[in-house]
């Protein structure tokens, strides 16, 4: 699915410069079809990638913690 994909493509961008401390332009112009839910899909993704690939945990924000169990 192209927003499965989407999703995928920029949270791997989001945590290899985050990684790297690396500055990266807006998404916006690249992929137009991102909006607030496909953003926060983004975010979900990025947090679970940092809690398996960094062995972190999400604590104290109940709505997130729900998230990642699922």
């Amino acid at each position: 699915m192209i927003l499965t994909d989407t999703v995928e493509a920029i949270a791997e961008e989001l945590f290899a410069a985050e990684a790297e401390i690396q500055e990266i332009d807006t998404f916006v112009e690249r992929y137009p079809e991102l909006d607030t839910n496909l953003a926060y899909k983004v975010q979900e993704r990025l947090i679970g990638m940092k809690c398996t690939r960094q062995k972190t945990r999400v604590r104290g924000h109940e709505a997130t913690e729900k998230v990642l169990l699922t």
